[in-house]
């Protein structure tokens, strides 16, 4: 429980943060490609059975592939994420794609079929095995990041007005931004690293809130690190039980309920206002 309401609040608030810095409702880590970032070096790791050198090997090669798919992200997408929301989903499709295709090519070639096994169930993210020393290990830094990103509640609340408004207002867009995605991806590669990848809470859970409490961000983003962790628990829970006796993975249910709300998102933005 402990886990999942960090995973769950430290993906929603990322996700949160994303979404303010993009000026894009549908940015998450799992669309602007970092938790595809963090898959790719985390597993290798596994399937060349170096994550058994220590503990603290996967969520640091995960933290280091999520900040390199951020600067990718970053540099092609950010230009025109304001101006186009479809320029920015095109570099997470593409980037998601790649890395996709680089995670498929390890598990096809691990030398052992049981590495090739763990790195397909670590993809689709689960708190089954999780113990005090798996918190232990990725308290600090998730609540770090959590922290970071909170930090910039107000300078969140100007960007959302537009650019040229936060600048005007003495905002450093691109340092704050910077900041911001940086602090994201950090709470995010270590969430991933601890559970696999967990689909669509950063997503779902910041459009919750926006619909509870409005878009303040000094509000929003302690209320998404909230509910992500209930989120989270709920799902985790609902997913040992709801089809017993099969047991799905939390990963996979969280997906079962974001896609067709990702969906839903994208027939409103195209419906006439």
């Amino acid at each position: 429980m402990l886990l999942a309401m960090l995973v769950g609040g430290a993906l929603s608030v990322a996700g949160a943060g994303m979404q303010a810095v993009f000026g894009n409702p549908l940015a998450e880590p799992g669309i602007t490609g970092v938790s595809a970032g963090a898959a790719v070096v985390a597993v290798a790791l596994i399937v060349t059975g170096l994550v058994g050198a220590t503990s603290w090997l996967l969520p640091v090669g995960a933290f280091v592939g999520a900040i390199l798919a951020t600067a990718v992200v970053q540099a092609v997408g950010y230009g025109r994420a304001r101006t186009s929301t479809a320029s920015l989903l095109l570099v997470g499709m593409a980037l998601n794609a790649f890395l996709g295709a680089v995670t498929s090519g390890l598990i096809a070639n691990a030398d052992d079929a049981e590495d090739s096994r763990s790195a397909m169930f670590w993809l689709n993210g689960d708190l089954t095995g999780s113990t005090m020393a798996d918190v232990g290990m990725v308290a600090v830094p998730i609540l770090v990041g959590v922290a970071g990103v909170m930090y910039f509640g107000r300078e969140l609340n100007m960007l959302a007005l537009g650019e040229a408004t936060a600048q005007s207002a003495g905002v450093n867009v691109r340092l704050v931004s910077n900041l911001v995605l940086g602090f994201a991806a950090l709470a995010a590669a270590w969430s991933v690293a601890a559970t696999g990848i967990i689909a669509f809470v950063g997503l779902v859970v910041p459009h919750l809130v926006r619909l509870l409490l409005g878009v303040d961000h000094t509000f929003l983003l302690p209320a998404c690190f909230l509910l992500g962790g209930i989120f989270l628990t709920a799902a985790d829970t609902a997913a040992r039980m709801i089809f017993n006796p099969i047991v799905l993975q939390t990963g996979t249910l969280t997906a079962l309920v974001g896609a067709p709300f990702l969906l839903y998102l994208v027939l409103r933005w195209r419906s006439p206002r």
